[in-house]
């Protein structure tokens, strides 16, 4: 009699035992920020968590017995195939990179990793999906990768202005890729961002018009090169 009585006890403790720690997974799977859901091999829903409300939009009460294929872009439709027969064969997919669907209808970019889940019997009936928003870091890196190709479009502008130029002993005009000859500044202003101001130097002041070279000189601020 007080072993059945122990052996109930002992029962009592390892349920009671179980129940708080499901009860702390269930915790911890709902208060996650992640997406965190699980579906049927047919794509019914049947959990969702309050990460997935958040990153989604729809809550639990609307998706839960809906199928997957709502929050999966029409032109991404055949993944779920693929996902399927994959978890069928008991595939783990690590941190894949797609596109899902707000209940607003924005496009959202996601890392998921999906697994099998099995039952008591080792039956795999469904497929658990966590979910995470990835949104922010891709426009990054498209800003990033945009930056990069403009930095190499101006690198090749500067390049074009290397190595061997024709230029005029003469007037100084500069032959360019189609063979013509143009002014100095049009074809730099073609190969680069550079703009141009016209002034005059002292030397062609000199040589040009010497009745003016003494105020020009006068007029040059301290310190400046003649």
């Amino acid at each position: 009699m007080a072993e059945r009585t122990c052996a109930a006890v002992n029962v009592h403790l390892f349920r009671r035992q179980a129940q708080l720690a499901m009860a702390h997974l269930a915790s911890i799977v709902e208060t996650c920020d992640d997406a965190i859901m699980s579906h049927t091999l047919g794509g019914t829903i049947l959990s969702w968590n309050s990460g997935a409300e958040r990153i989604f939009g729809h809550s639990a009460a609307d998706m839960i017995g809906e199928s997957i294929e709502g929050i999966i872009p029409r032109d991404r439709q055949n993944e779920i195939v693929d996902m399927r027969d994959l978890v069928e064969r008991g595939r783990r997919v690590d941190r894949i990179e797609t596109v899902r669907v707000r209940k607003d209808g924005r496009k959202i970019d996601v890392s998921m990793t999906i697994s099998p889940i099995k039952n008591a019997d080792g039956i795999i009936h469904g497929a658990s999906i966590v979910a995470r928003d990835i949104t922010e870091r891709k426009h990054q890196e498209k800003e990033r990768l945009h930056l990069i190709q403009e930095l190499t479009e101006a690198l090749k502008h500067v390049k074009a202005l290397s190595g061997l130029l024709p230029i005029c002993a003469s007037c100084k005009k500069i032959r360019n890729d189609e063979g013509y000859w143009e002014q100095v500044e049009t074809y730099i202003k073609s190969h680069s961002n550079a703009e141009f101001t016209h002034g005059i130097c002292p030397d062609c002041v000199k040589e040009l018009y010497p009745e003016y070279e003494s105020r020009l000189l006068r007029d040059l601020p301290a310190g400046r090169p003649k």
